[in-house]
């Protein structure tokens, strides 16, 4: 099984601006590290109040068969 050395972790809710500067910005950075990753967006709905915890609990326990030495819960609206 390939091991890989990040998996980042990113609500995310309504901020389709946001988001398309991240994936310009994040990848690029990881990327000139040499750093193997892949980025998971966990969408929140719009119904209810923000929860951003439980939002990357839950994409975190569907992919915990997965495997990386490092998890980093990144916000969508923080670019490196």
């Amino acid at each position: 099984m390939l091991v890989k050395d990040l998996l980042i972790v990113t609500p995310y809710r309504n901020r389709k601006k946001h988001l398309k500067k991240y994936f310009k910005k994040v990848p690029l950075f990881f990327d000139r590290q040499k750093i193997t990753y892949d980025i998971l967006i966990c969408e929140l709905d719009s119904v209810g109040d923000w929860n951003a915890g439980l939002c990357c609990n839950s994409l975190i326990n569907f992919i915990k068969n997965k495997s990386y030495k490092y998890l980093f819960i990144h916000h969508v609206d923080v670019y490196p």
